[in-house]
Order: structure tokens, then sequence, then C-alpha cells
């Protein structure tokens, strides 16, 4: 190799970083970088899912949601949330704008399902719970709360739900030994409800979950908070600060007549159950002997 082909080789490269380097500051990043949608703590989604091509998926963290959904942004905010993915899904000629919120954590995502759920829906079984409307479909999975929604309102949502289902899939695992999953099965249709602050007035009742159920041939509100055994001592404070008749406690629990309506709240296990608006004190008491029974 002669003196003037070594220089060149040596030139040559430099030229080459030296060009990238002085026009790099005006690459678009969406060009050179690929289309990928991990959004955040390794969450994926690929672009194509059950036939559906994905489009303009954005990640929006928690502090730029506004920029897609206005002072909407505000209420996820205030739940707890990581940030928004939002796009289009694309098959056979229709399109459904995909809103997946990244929440903080399950119980988040299901305040955020329960509170922005109507009074009237069809209930489906995909995910943790989902619902469909005309042109709309709303489920949760794990610590994602998912809106699907359809450019034609009269759009059929049976059409997503294979999409709705594969994503949801990978996101289950956080919630599938919930403790509650046995009041659904006595519960009023519908009835299931979450509150994450100061539940029924009681400082200590935090992150808790709620059913209507039926026992005995009776009708009551079963409440749990999961990890929640150490917060007995402060309900049972707050019932008698707040005006509790008939107080009374039984093994690990208390309850008593609040305002006409009788409730008991106690630990079992690690947890923390309880009945709410139970007409008497029998009722109440058959109601908390069903809980345990299930629990146990």
């Amino acid at each position: 190799m002669n003196k003037f082909t070594k220089i060149i080789l040596i030139i040559i490269p430099a030229l080459l970083l030296l060009i990238f380097l002085l026009t790099g500051r005006n690459f678009d990043n969406d060009y050179f970088l690929p289309k990928i949608n991990v959004v955040q703590n390794g969450i994926t989604l690929p672009e194509k899912i059950d036939g559906w091509f994905s489009a303009n998926l954005k990640w929006f963290p928690e502090e730029n949601m506004f920029e897609k959904i206005n002072g909407k942004a505000a209420f996820y905010r205030q739940i707890g949330v990581d940030g928004l993915l939002a796009g289009d899904w694309i098959k056979n000629g229709k399109t459904w704008a995909m809103f997946l919120f990244k929440m903080k954590n399950a119980n988040a995502a299901k305040q955020a399902f329960l509170s922005e759920r109507p009074d009237k829906f069809s209930e489906m079984n995909i995910g943790g719970a989902a619902y469909f409307l005309s042109g709309a479909l709303v489920l949760r999975a794990g610590d994602l709360y998912i809106q699907f929604s359809a450019d034609n309102p009269e759009e059929n949502p049976m059409s997503i739900t294979g999409l709705a289902v594969k994503i949801a899939a990978g996101f289950l695992a956080e919630e599938s030994d919930n403790i509650f999953t046995f009041a659904k099965k006595y519960s009023v249709p519908n009835s299931e409800n979450f509150i994450a602050d100061e539940a029924f007035g009681f400082t200590s009742l935090k992150n808790v979950q709620t059913f209507l159920c039926v026992a005995a041939g009776t009708t009551a509100q079963w409440i749990a908070i999961e990890n929640g055994a150490e917060i007995l001592n402060d309900y049972k404070k707050e019932l008698q600060k707040y005006g509790c008749e008939h107080f009374f406690e039984l093994e690990n629990a208390a309850g008593g007549n609040m305002f006409g309506e009788w409730e008991i709240g106690g630990k079992i296990g690690n947890d923390f159950f309880g009945v709410r608006e139970a007409v008497n004190k029998k009722q109440l008491l058959q109601h908390w002997q069903k809980i345990k029974q299930k629990v146990h």
C-alpha cells in the first residue's frame, strides 16, 4: 500500500465524521430512528397486532399530557399517572383512536376506569374489566387504562376486541391474585367501585375496593383494602370519634351503628375487610361471616 492510499484511508473517515457532526443537528430523529412503541418501564406495543397497524403513536409523559387531552390531564394526574400513549389503529379501512394511560398502579387504573364509566353500558370480559358503547370500547388491565374510539360513532365495538384482548393480555399479572376477586360472585351487577382516599369520611380508609353484595337474602356493601391490616386501630378510633352507637368489638374487628346503618371492619390475614350499610346487626354479622369464610 503506497503512501497516497494510506492518506486517503485516513482522511475519508474523518471527513464523513465531520459531515455527520455538522449536519446531525438538522436531522429528523423520526426519520433515522424506528417508530418504536416503548412507553415506560419496559412496556412495548408492536406496530402490528391482530391485523391492525398503528399510526402516529406518541408518548406523552405526565407533564405533557395536556398537549393531547387539554384540561382532562389534571384528572389523571390527581389519581396517579405516568403518561399517555395516544395514536390510531387501522385495519380494513377502519380507524380507531387509542388513549392508553399508564397509571401509577393497578388501583389507579381501576379508579380511573370506574370514575369515567357511564351509568349505562354493556360489560365485556376483557382484561381486568371492560365495557363498550356504540363506537367505543374501554378497559383496564393491570396498571393500564385504555380507551378506544372509532372514527364512525356507529361502529360495532366487536371489531376492535381482538386488538384490545392482545394489548390487555400482557398486563394482568399485577391483579391476578386480587384479594377481593371472590366478592364479584355475590355482587350486584356493575356495583364495583374504588375509593382512593378518605373513603366514607374515614381518614384511615384509603385505596378501598367496594362491591354491593347479597348474602343471606340481604344486601350490604363489602369493602377491602389490600395490606391494610394495620389500620384497624385507627378505624376503631374513628368509629367512636364520629358518633358510632352500639359500638362492639370482635376478634380482630370492630363495628357499630353509624347514622342509622350498621358497619364493621377488621383484619383478616394481612388485609382489611369490612361490611357497611347493613340494616341491623344480625344482617351485618351474616355478611361479615361470609367474607371471613371466603377469605379463608
